[in-house]
């Protein structure tokens, strides 16, 4: 009897706790907000019975070697990497990782660059097709699609940094004429660490749960996210609100009319 006291006891101070961070989360501290569009808040299509109640983070690397695809793929300067300290021996045997934070910023400098790579790369494509090779030729329309997919449908919000605690992308972020957030990550090497790429998994909360009463009256069918088949505009807006221990959530959705993109992004006052 004392034990299922006991068990009771620890589930109701874990319950407590966890509301608790919520709480403080929420209503302590400064909150950002962010507006983001369907571009970067997709709606979840996992499940039939709650696809259209909730919403994920789409994001991506500053590596334009995948296309459409989200790449959570980063090159990193020489000193960034070797601040995070990887040893020779787990990047051999390929167990590396550092939990720390990563730093996104929305639209600016980061997506017009990755724009620019996009269309260099389908520069070099028509100039290589110019010879008529078939192979070449594909090449070129795969160079095409994959620019277009970019300045339709592809996220932009871009992952430039990571670094082990926050106040370093903090100072870092100063340096964009751009909204900027700031999420706890998991950071793996690339390449044995041969080379300063890294992957990044963000460890915060990806998916958000939509209530009835944010989705009611939206109409709207989940994202569609395919390669070949690119949305033409997004439907909608949705304002992020990051808390002040680093926990993100929606807090309203709403369809677009006319123009869904007039905001481009802007980080709304605390």
């Amino acid at each position: 009897m004392k034990l299922l006291r006991y068990a009771a006891l620890l589930v109701l101070g874990v319950n407590i706790w966890m509301l608790s961070q919520v709480a403080i989360n929420r209503y302590w501290g400064d909150t950002q907000r962010f507006e983001f569009t369907e571009r970067e808040l997709a709606m979840a299509g996992r499940h039939s019975h709650d696809a259209s109640r909730s919403v994920y983070l789409r994001w991506r690397g500053n590596s334009p070697e995948f296309g459409y695809y989200s790449s959570r793929t980063l090159e990193l300067g020489g000193d960034a990497f070797r601040a995070l300290q990887f040893s020779p021996e787990a990047c051999r045997a390929r167990q590396a990782s550092r939990d720390g934070f990563a730093l996104f910023i929305y639209q600016g400098e980061p997506y017009q660059t990755l724009l620019a790579r996009y269309r260099q790369n389908l520069a070099e494509a028509q100039t290589r097709a110019l010879g008529g090779r078939e192979e070449d030729i594909q090449k070129l329309e795969r160079a095409k699609q994959l620019l277009a997919n970019q300045q339709l449908s592809a996220s932009r919000l871009i992952a430039v940094d990571v670094a082990r605690n926050r106040d370093e992308l903090s100072a870092r972020a100063t340096s964009y004429d751009a909204p900027s957030l700031i999420l706890p990550a998991r950071i793996q090497p690339l390449d044995d660490c041969e080379t300063t790429r890294v992957t990044v998994s963000i460890n915060s909360a990806t998916h958000f749960h939509l209530s009835r009463a944010q989705t009611d009256g939206l109409d709207l069918a989940p994202t569609v996210v395919r390669y070949n088949r690119p949305n033409e505009a997004p439907r909608y807006r949705v304002s992020l609100a990051i808390g002040s221990l680093g926990m993100p959530w929606v807090e309203e959705i709403s369809r677009c009319e006319g123009e869904c993109e007039i905001n481009k992004g802007r980080r709304l006052a605390p």
